[in-house]
């Protein structure tokens, strides 16, 4: 039970997809304006990169390694997540039309968002350990990883309105601030890399 919440931990703090690695800062920078937005992308990051992750997990392990499909796994995992997404577009269409109209640009930039693609292709790649692990290893970074893309959009969404409302010199106001933000934080991120 410790090795999974220390894979969870590092997947999400040491290991986040959006400032450490640098995937899929689009859907940071772009669409959380507001904390309202924010929760929404929230929400459907982490539905989307959980269960793509989870899914292509399972069909590199269960399919591609065993017929020796490996390099097929980019076109797989891309597949998997841009058909997954356009299900939950599909399905939030039918129960929240409104909450679709103002998210249809954003479902379809997580379609083809670098961490949903990165996180699986983390999971799945030799050398990082998890290959070896057992299959709540792999759901404890998948989880980790979802988890962490959506608490930083969140903490992003909020750290926007707070910038957008403070007085900044000219030369700092908007993606300045923004990204001095961003940097500061993805530094303290990369210190829980020793724990």
């Amino acid at each position: 039970m410790a090795t999974f919440f220390a894979i969870m931990a590092s997947s999400a703090l040491s290991n986040n997809l959006l400032l450490v690695h640098c995937l899929g800062l689009s859907s940071l920078f772009a669409y959380s304006h507001s904390l309202r937005t924010g929760i929404a992308l929230a929400l459907t990051s982490f539905v989307v990169l959980f269960s793509s992750a989870l899914l292509n997990a399972f069909l590199y392990y269960s399919v591609l390694l065993p017929l020796n499909l490996v390099s097929l796994r980019i076109v797989a995992f891309v597949l998997i997540s841009a058909s997954l997404t356009f299900l939950l577009m599909k399905l939030l269409t039918r129960y929240f039309p409104v909450t679709t109209q103002r998210q249809a640009l954003t479902l379809l930039t997580l379609s083809g968002n670098g961490a949903a693609l990165g996180l699986a292709v983390l999971i799945t790649l030799p050398g990082t350990g998890l290959m070896e692990l057992s299959a709540s290893n792999i759901v404890a970074a998948a989880l980790g990883g979802a988890l962490g893309v959506s608490v930083l959009i969140l903490l992003f969404a909020g750290l926007r309105q707070r910038l957008d409302a403070t007085q900044l010199p000219a030369a700092l106001q908007g993606a300045p601030s923004y990204l001095i933000s961003a940097g500061i934080v993805a530094m303290a991120l990369l210190g829980f890399s020793g724990i």
